[in-house]
Parts: C-alpha cells; structure tokens; sequence
C-alpha cells in the first residue's frame, strides 16, 4: 500500500513509506534518513546511485555522476525527472534489512534498492534473492521478461524474482551466495 504524500518544509512532496511509516527525503540530499534498533548510531544511508564504496550490488548503469548538481533536471534521479519513492521500510527501528523503491512516471522504470545493515561484526546475509509480488491482476510487471507485454494484459497476481550483482560468498568473495553487510544492492 502506497501512503498519500506530504511536503517537505520547502514545499517539494514527499514519499511515504509502506504502512504507516513517516515521509522520507530522498531527492537532493547527502544521506537517506533511517532508523534501526540493531544499529541505533546510523541516522542516515548513503545514496545508493553514488558510484564506488558501498554501492556494490547496484548496477554501474543506474550511478549518477550529477547526484549533486544543482539543477534538478540534470540528476539522474529526481522528482523533476519523473521520479517517485512509491514504498520504504527505511522508517522501520525493528527491521535491519531496509529496501525502497523508486518509480519513474515518464518512463514506467520501477528500482528496487536493498541495504542490509549491520553492526560491523555481521558477516552479511544469506539472502541471495530478493522478489516482488503483486496481489490481483496488473501489468506492472509485464516488463520484468525477455520481451514486455502490452499494458493492456494484465496478469494475476505478477512475481518477479531476481539476484542481484556482487553478491558475496561467506568468504567474502564474490558469487551468488549472499548480501554483504552496509552495501546497497540494486533490482
């Protein structure tokens, strides 16, 4: 469930997050805010369309090198370009493993980001998969294959199941087998 959006004290809408969550920032901006009980000293991610660090599951094609230009239009991602937070769990202190989805209007492109947060020690993950579903009939998902459907055929309750780039193996090295610990990863 999409929540209605809000306005920032600038006045540019917010996203809200699935259920109930509060509106979070996410458009021109050092940092997404975020809160988690396993990891209380982290307020904020970095952005996962900045190339390098802790960007290793995103695909080098969704990096933006203008993340920080002062022209909205000239980013990669922003609100003026069409794009918009449809769900998060970034407001979620119980949950460590925190995913968002940015939706563009003018193109139909949904991402999917995940992070899998931890408290230095962890090792990581053993998810190496990460899926949506949708319930009822919707071509959202027609895209997700091979070759897309018309958006006049809608399936019934869409599955998309994928693994993203640079997961880690419990070695460390890289392979399908899991997340890496306070890396974002994008689907």
């Amino acid at each position: 469930m999409v929540q209605p959006q809000t306005k920032s004290s600038g006045g540019e809408l917010l996203s809200r997050g699935v259920y109930d969550y509060p509106a979070v920032e996410w458009d021109n901006v050092d940092g997404i805010a975020v809160t988690c009980q396993a990891v209380p000293n982290q307020k904020s991610l970095p952005i996962p369309w900045e190339g390098g660090g802790s960007r290793l599951g995103v695909p080098t094609s969704w990096t933006d090198d203008n993340l920080r230009a002062t022209d909205p239009k000239s980013r990669a991602y922003s609100r003026e370009n069409g794009w918009q937070m449809v769900f998060h769990n970034l407001s979620d202190s119980k949950e460590h493993r925190k995913f968002f989805g940015l939706y563009n209007k003018f193109t139909g492109v949904l991402r999917l980001f995940f992070y899998e947060m931890t408290a230095g020690t962890s090792l990581g993950s053993s998810t190496a998969f990460s899926g949506m579903t949708i319930s009822g009939s919707t071509s959202l998902l027609n895209f997700i294959g091979t070759y897309g459907l018309p958006i006049s055929v809608a399936k019934s309750n869409p599955l998309m199941v994928s693994s993203p780039e640079s997961t880690i193996s419990s070695t460390g090295t890289s392979s399908n087998i899991g997340y890496a610990p306070n890396n974002w990863y994008g689907n």
